[in-house]
């Protein structure tokens, strides 16, 4: 059996880690909703009208979409004609469009699906997705 030197594995393991990270960078990271996203939400006040309900949701949705982007400062967004909302048994669905910065500085538009829920005075991200 041959016996490697020690510069041998370091080389290996340096290969090994720089190969993970490669296949790592090209995935995509999923959104997800920290703790600081979810109480960072801004609050619902009781008693609200169904129109009141949707635009807060649009707020919510604007809120996490934005801190899920890789330049959240630099979001902008479409509040012409990309909005809807549709509440189906409690859970909102959004769809919203922006524009912001991706990981290469340029600046590019999205367009995002959103569903958020109420719970109690806030609310909380059940999927955010954008679309391709």
């Amino acid at each position: 059996m041959r016996r490697f030197s020690i510069s041998t594995w370091v080389f290996i393991l340096l290969l090994g880690l720089g190969l993970m990270a490669a296949v790592n960078s090209f995935r995509a990271p999923a959104p997800s909703a920290s703790p600081a996203m979810e109480a960072a939400a801004p609050p619902v006040p009781k008693k609200m009208t169904e129109e009141e309900k949707e635009d807060a949701a649009i707020g919510a949705c604007e809120f996490f979409v934005q801190h899920s982007l890789n330049d959240p400062g630099s979001a902008d967004f479409d509040h012409s004609s990309t909005f809807s909302v549709k509440n189906v048994k409690g859970v909102y669905h959004v769809t919203l469009g922006l524009r912001a910065r991706n990981a290469y500085n340029a600046l590019v538009w999205g367009q995002y699906d959103c569903e958020v829920i109420q719970a109690g005075d806030s609310w909380l991200p059940l999927k955010i997705r954008q679309r391709l």
